[in-house]
């Protein structure tokens, strides 16, 4: 499924800013790149993109990538430590 604004929002309870942000990044935008599109600040895209993250349950290094592959519909599994 390719993702949309209204698709991004209606499966994880996104405003339109964030759902935007995030599809920017799914489709590989650099935060420039989605603060251009959507004609905000980069560091609202920040803002923007850190409630993503914690509203998907996602934090870490890692969680531009999970976060990502969430919006296109991929599972993944979390390697275990230890």
């Amino acid at each position: 499924m390719t993702p949309t604004i209204a698709n991004l929002q209606s499966r994880f309870n996104l405003t339109f800013g964030e759902a935007s942000v995030l599809l920017s990044i799914a489709n590989g935008g650099t935060n420039a790149e989605a603060a251009a599109a959507a004609n905000i600040a980069e560091q609202t895209v920040k803002v923007h993109f850190s409630n993503v993250c914690r509203k998907l349950g996602e934090k870490g290094g890692s969680a531009r990538v999970r976060v990502s592959l969430k919006a296109w519909g991929c599972e993944y599994e979390r390697p275990t430590m230890g």
